[in-house]
């Protein structure tokens, strides 16, 4: 198993025992916030767990989200949203996706996505700070489609994209 320990600029990742258990979107694979490893440790070790990659990110509350050993993050680095495939297991960045982004936090917190990457067998979907909504290839990053919602109302927009399992 691999965990995340997300920070306001650095994304770490320990190591636990190496289990195959995907993440891949908010509150995990039935949506419910619950893993179903076992095994897991009911004490850190004094020291904490082994540290096995490090990378710093830009600004957003979006939580990465992982599927077949792919970790994708969505952040923000000044006026850019991006999405970031990396391989879980040492970090290395398997492909990126830039798009400009004016969105400004109108409360002053935070100018970075909300939304965590949702991913299927083909495709990685984000959901950006000013409402545009992406489609990707999975294994490429490569876009496969894009809409912007509404920016005055919180009306329902019509987007085909390819589903995966």
């Amino acid at each position: 198993m691999l965990l995340v320990l997300a920070g306001a600029t650095h994304l770490r990742l320990v190591a636990a025992d190496e289990v195959d258990n995907d993440w891949p979107r908010f509150l995990g694979p039935r949506a419910n916030n619950i893993s179903s490893e076992t095994g897991l440790l009911d004490k850190w070790p004094t020291n904490g767990l082994r540290l096995v990659w490090e990378k710093g990110i830009g600004s957003g509350y979006s939580a990465p989200s992982v599927l077949k050993q792919r970790l994708v993050l969505h952040h923000r680095l000044a006026d850019q949203e991006i999405v970031e495939a990396l391989e879980a297991a040492t970090g290395r960045s398997l492909w990126r996706y830039v798009y400009r982004s004016g969105f400004v936090d109108p409360f002053g917190y935070n100018n970075g996505p909300r939304g965590t990457p949702l991913l299927t067998t083909n495709c990685c979907y984000t959901f950006g700070a000013e409402g545009k909504l992406i489609c990707l290839d999975i294994s490429t990053g490569d876009l496969l489609g894009s809409a912007m919602s509404s920016r005055n109302s919180f009306s329902v927009f019509v987007m085909r994209f390819p589903i995966g399992d």
